[in-house]
């Protein structure tokens, strides 16, 4: 059952947690609508948790969408009986492509990208700073930024190509020329 998250924007990172927490009949709170507490933990000793967001494919194949956002999805398990603390990591994406066959002229395109997923596992069971929860999940926007660039060779440079081509087989046919010539 999600009971709460928590929210942090620094200047170097942000982050959301989640934390799980088990259905507890109480007469403190008037609560006694939850299943008995065997019951629970039996299902949350074989359930699976669903994330599903949204994530980018980064592609520089593609000249007109180098960047394709699809709806990413990771089953991470969960328990009760051991407390897990998922850490999944999103990076600064900066997509920069110069598409400009004559002169320089870079358009940038900014998204975000999951990095990497962690786990850590506590073998004491319950989270010692929140009591009651058995699960965590943490969303971290990491103080990090990949940077992409995209050159295409402009038609310029292709003409400089051609041009020092050129001049090489007129110097070769010059000393061939020359050669002949002497016979």
């Amino acid at each position: 059952m999600l009971k709460f998250f928590f929210l942090n924007f620094n200047k170097s990172y942000s982050t959301l947690n989640i934390y799980l927490k088990k259905c507890q009949n109480s007469t403190e709170l008037n609560k006694t609508n939850c299943f008995p507490e065997d019951f629970i933990n039996n299902k949350l000793s074989q359930a699976f948790l669903s994330i599903n967001f949204m994530d980018n494919l980064v592609d520089s194949e593609d000249y007109k969408n180098p960047i394709t956002p699809f709806l990413n999805n990771k089953l991470i398990p969960v328990s009760s009986s051991i407390y897990k603390n998922y850490f999944l990591k999103f990076s600064d994406l900066r997509y920069r492509s110069e598409n400009n066959l004559f002169f320089s002229s870079y358009e940038e395109t900014q998204s975000y990208k999951m990095t990497e997923i962690t786990e850590s596992v506590d073998l004491r069971g319950d989270n010692t700073l929140i009591k009651g929860t058995f699960n965590q999940i943490n969303f971290i926007m990491a103080d990090e930024t990949i940077i992409i660039t995209r050159i295409y060779d402009k038609i310029s440079y292709s003409f400089a190509q051609i041009g020092g081509l050129a001049h090489i087989f007129i110097l070769l046919s010059k000393l061939i020329l020359y050669y002949w010539s002497k016979k």
